[in-house]
C-alpha cells in the first residue's frame, strides 16, 4: 500500500472511532486535519500523524516517550511546533487515544 493510501486509511478509521465523534473533516497546510469547534486538533502529513496536546503536558510528556515521536514540525525547518507531538504512522495503537485527548483539551 503507498504513503497517500495508508494515511487516508488511518484518517478515516480514526473519524468513524469514538475518538472520532466529535470530530470534523478539515485540512491544515493542505494535509488532512481533525478539527473541533474550527479548531485544528491533529492532521496527517508526510507519513506521520499529529496531535495538539497542551504544552508541557502530562499528555504530551507520555506521548514525546512513544517510540519515534517527536514534535511536531510541518515546515521541516526546525520550527517545531511546541503543543504537538508527531508520530510515525506504524504507531496507529496509539492514535485514538492522543485524538481523544487531543478533542478533550480543545473542548475545555
Amino acid at each position: 500500500m503507498d504513503e497517500r493510501a495508508e494515511q487516508q486509511g488511518v484518517y478515516e478509521r480514526l473519524l468513524a472511532s469514538r475518538a472520532g465523534a466529535d470530530v470534523e473533516r478539515g485540512t491544515l497546510f493542505g494535509a488532512l486535519s481533525f478539527r473541533v469547534n474550527g479548531h485544528s486538533v491533529g492532521c496527517i502529513m508526510r507519513g506521520v500523524v499529529a496531535f495538539k496536546l497542551a504544552g508541557d503536558s502530562d499528555e504530551l510528556v507520555d506521548a514525546l516517550a512513544i517510540p519515534g515521536a517527536e514534535l511536531f514540525d510541518p515546515s521541516g525547518r526546525g520550527r517545531p511546533f511546541r503543543e504537538w507531538v508527531a508520530l510515525p504512522l506504524a504507531e496507529e495503537p496509539h492514535f485514538e487515544r492522543l485524538l481523544e485527548q487531543a478533542v478533550a483539551i480543545a473542548l475545555a
